[in-house]
């Protein structure tokens, strides 16, 4: 209900989106779907979010046990897909997380472990077991963070191709991008990273593309200041662009 009632004072009293002249998306794919129902003449831009966790060394994956889910447990997140395909396979898997369909994934697979949510060390003491991140999403998503901070672990995942975080992940070579609410499919690529050499070649790689690809902080706050510059003067001297 909230959310409704947010959205009618956005288009009723702010004027959404007709007057705003700019937009910013994390993402290409954001972009791509937010586009149609902007303004034709809007400015959109995309600018990645930031990863604040680039200086560390990258785990030896090969050598850790569990696939990873880690986020909120709700219908959109298709935990119950995963769940499945991970029971099936008998594979060692780690939830972290809370959520409305947390009993239904303990139901589903109750020889996984369930960590609930977690502060920053106690989650930093479970991400060093985590072989593959899944991310089974069946929501658009804005980018899917959590795909590129497992990177920065050197932790591959295997994402699904409805949402924007498959724009982090090069099939096959960081990593491996399945059909949505196909379950052979995830299970294919599930099975791929029981590999122990393909699963370290993965996880190297994703660590090189979040260290050359990936935006700290302060470089974040660097292009967004341009950004806004370059609106503002699109907006106030549009015979300059």
């Amino acid at each position: 209900v909230w959310r409704l009632v947010r959205q009618i004072i956005q288009n009723r009293c702010g004027g959404l989106p007709k007057s705003v002249d700019a937009f910013l998306a994390v993402s290409t794919f954001s972009q791509n779907i937010l586009k149609p129902f902007l303004p034709n003449d809007s400015i959109i831009r995309v600018l990645p979010n930031p990863c604040e966790v680039l200086r560390r060394l990258p785990l030896g994956v090969e050598r850790n046990k569990f696939f990873l889910y880690l986020g909120r447990m709700s219908a959109e997140k298709n935990p119950i897909e995963f769940a499945e395909c991970a029971r099936d396979l008998n594979l060692p898997t780690l939830f972290i997380g809370d959520g409305e369909y947390l009993d239904k994934v303990k139901k589903i697979y109750p020889q996984a472990v369930f960590t609930g949510w977690l502060g920053k060390e106690k989650l930093y003491e479970y991400i060093k077991q985590v072989r593959c991140l899944v991310f089974p999403s069946a929501w658009y998503e804005t980018q899917g963070l959590s795909v590129q901070e497992m990177a920065s672990w050197g932790i591959p995942a295997i994402v699904s191709d409805a949402c924007a975080a498959k724009e982090m992940v090069v099939h096959g070579v960081s990593g491996w991008i399945y059909e949505s609410g196909n379950k052979d499919s995830l299970k294919k690529y599930l099975l791929e990273m029981t590999d122990d050499f393909k699963v370290r070649d993965m996880g190297r790689q994703c660590y090189e593309l979040v260290k050359r690809d990936g935006i700290p902080a302060e470089k974040y706050i660097e292009e967004l200041l341009l950004l806004y510059k370059r609106v503002l003067r699109d907006v106030l001297h549009p015979e300059r662009g």
